[in-house]
């Protein structure tokens, strides 16, 4: 039977990890830390490798409590028995935003911020950058992304053709951007290609200024208003 492992980073023994004739390894259950944010590793095994014979582990980097580090690694250990794990290094976009949907934003942001977050990702981004390997995607493919958006983008009610705002492709963007960060943390990705990018910037509500005929014109009209109310108080106090 494959061995699983939570692996404590920062306090694991340097030791001689060699085991003697007759000893079996231990499943270690403990903290890890990676840089500032604590979290999880998360190694189990995937058999041997069927050219080579060697044994195929793999390492998930998990943020949250003992007990939901747990789960996610009994989630995995069902998905590899049952045969329908995918290596996160080998997923496409889609498969790892889904990914990041389940097991980061659902459990760490409010509901109708994961709502949001989910909408985006399937009206917008899967249908276009899905079926790319997250590791080939580029900065260009989301520079062209981000611009078919503004052309063509999907939104509901309006007419095909129109687009979306500069202000719903800025949002997108950001979802991406973070689903991706959360792949360079989780050690999927070297580096976060949407940082490469510059998402549209939406343009500034410019401030109208009245004019001194417009703004004594406003005056007159407060003042009107004022003695309007006055005289229908003294009636009904009459």
């Amino acid at each position: 039977m494959a061995t699983f492992f939570l692996t404590n980073v920062r306090n694991k023994s340097h030791g001689n990890n060699r085991l003697r004739k007759g000893e079996h390894r231990r499943p270690e259950l403990a903290v890890a830390d990676r840089g500032i944010a604590s979290g999880w590793r998360l190694k189990f095994d995937l058999g041997r490798d069927p050219a080579t014979g060697k044994r195929l582990s793999r390492y998930v980097t998990f943020k949250g409590t003992k007990r939901e580090a747990q789960a996610e690694l009994n989630r995995l250990l069902n998905r590899r028995n049952e045969g329908t794990y995918v290596d996160p290094t080998k997923m496409s976009v889609a498969d790892y935003l889904e990914h990041w949907l389940t097991v980061d934003i659902e459990r760490r942001v409010a509901r109708k911020t994961a709502v949001r977050h989910r909408q985006l990702v399937e009206r917008q981004i899967a249908p276009r950058l899905g079926q790319i390997p997250v590791r080939q995607l580029t900065p260009t493919h989301i520079e062209a992304f981000e611009a078919e958006l503004q052309r063509s983008g999907h939104v509901k009610g309006r007419k095909a053709g129109q687009g979306l705002t500069a202000q719903t492709v800025l949002h997108v963007h950001r979802t991406l951007s973070q689903a991706l960060a959360h792949a360079v943390k989780a050690g999927v990705l070297f580096k976060n290609p949407a940082e490469q990018v510059k998402p549209p910037r939406p343009p500034r509500r410019e401030i109208a200024i009245l004019s001194k005929a417009e703004v004594a014109t406003l005056l007159r009209a407060v003042l009107f208003i004022c003695q309007c109310w006055s005289q229908l108080r003294r009636g009904a106090q009459g």
